[in-house]
């Protein structure tokens, strides 16, 4: 469906050149929700922009449905409008003025995408009821809420009938209750169109929760493509590792496989390269008990910190060996942990290892 090879953009400041984008490479099929996941500055909207031809990238080659939209070989740029495409942006972009139905049909009203009479009416109320709004058609645009003018927005994109749809950072102006409900609806809407989605975002839950693929980007570069558990599961580095939520990270060096010594002590991994590592556990991946579970990596320590945080408990663990662990619990009874000696265990699955020289994590979430 979407084809981007050898993808780079610049942008010229006092100082010299930015590269936005460095040979991006990627391949997105019909009807995928396809996420671009990374922290501000990591060329995400930058790549966005490009596909949609609002930004013109300095070389590489973008096809659209077999056909060329953008190739700097043969000097081929489609203009924004030539190329089929929905957008939804982070702002709302609604028109106070209009109406819930006037704005959603104002783009068919003009230009390329331009119907009339109960074609028009139709495709208007056909994308409202997607995001059951069919109901407030008639209301001003400034009487609803934030979520609802965002939904709105939706609408707007989805009545054109796009190839393509494009959502650049569509929640980051919700309020946490409302980015949930907003983020269903664009889920529901989009499955039930059967419609292509490039959705930009900075929040790991949201990308996670909506996407079929994700494309984590740093430093204008993609590091990895993967589903939802591959990438959370399966990180190919401790820059995306990280990017997915708190991690211990420990030096550590092995001489023998399967086998890495560290300041914890020994612990068991599926494989390992040897020599000098970093391992990476995730505080959720880490049980903590009361008496020893005789599984492999345990390690006893004594809680110094606890962190109520509703659906889980943050622990912070200060082990016999002198190393702090942060550990997460899905739920706590009654009493506290504070105070009280326990046992950690982690499978051996559940251990990252990379090289000791792999670039070292510095991708936070924005």
């Amino acid at each position: 469906m979407i084809h981007v090879t050898g993808l780079h953009k610049d942008f010229h400041v006092k100082e010299g050149a930015v590269a936005a984008l460095r040979n991006i490479n990627l391949t997105i099929a019909e009807k995928e929700f396809f996420v671009l996941l990374g922290p501000s500055g990591s060329g995400k909207s930058t790549l966005l922009r490009c596909i949609a031809g609002i930004e013109d990238p300095d070389k590489g080659l973008m096809s659209l449905g077999g056909r060329t939209i953008y190739s700097s070989a043969d000097n081929i740029r489609l203009p924004p409008e030539a190329r089929g495409l929905g957008m939804v942006f982070q702002s709302y972009a609604v028109w106070p003025h209009l109406s819930v139905y006037e704005n959603v049909a104002l783009p068919l009203r003009y230009g390329a995408n331009k119907v009339e009479g109960k074609t028009l009416h139709d495709r208007v109320m056909n994308a409202l009821s997607l995001v059951q709004l069919e109901n407030l058609a008639q209301r001003p645009v400034p009487f609803l809420s934030g979520g609802q003018q965002q939904r709105v927005a939706l609408a707007r994109a989805l009545a054109i009938k796009p190839k393509v749809l494009l959502m650049d950072e569509p929640l980051s102006n919700l309020d946490a209750r409302l980015r949930e409900e907003v983020r269903q609806q664009i889920r529901t809407a989009t499955r039930e169109v059967g419609v292509t989605v490039i959705y930009v975002t900075h929040d790991r839950e949201e990308a996670l929760a909506l996407a079929d693929r994700i494309a984590v980007m740093h430093q204008g570069e993609i590091v990895q493509i993967g589903d939802p558990y591959e990438v959370f599961h399966h990180p190919t580095s401790p820059t995306v590792a990280d990017f997915f939520g708190e991690m211990n990270w420990l030096k550590g060096s092995s001489e023998k496989q399967g086998i890495v010594s560290t300041a914890l002590g020994d612990i068991s991994v599926p494989a390992s390269p040897l020599g000098a590592l970093k391992l990476g556990l995730r505080p959720c991946n880490i049980v903590v008990t009361e008496a020893s579970a005789g599984a492999a990596n345990e390690f006893t320590g004594t809680i110094v910190d606890e962190i109520f945080l509703g659906e889980q408990v943050q622990l912070q663990v200060q082990t016999t060996s002198g190393v702090r662990l942060e550990a997460k619990q899905s739920k706590r009874g009654r009493d506290r942990w504070l105070g009280r000696t326990v046992w950690c265990h982690v499978d051996p699955q559940d251990v990252f290892v990379y090289p000791a020289d792999h670039a070292a994590p510095a991708m936070q979430a924005a």
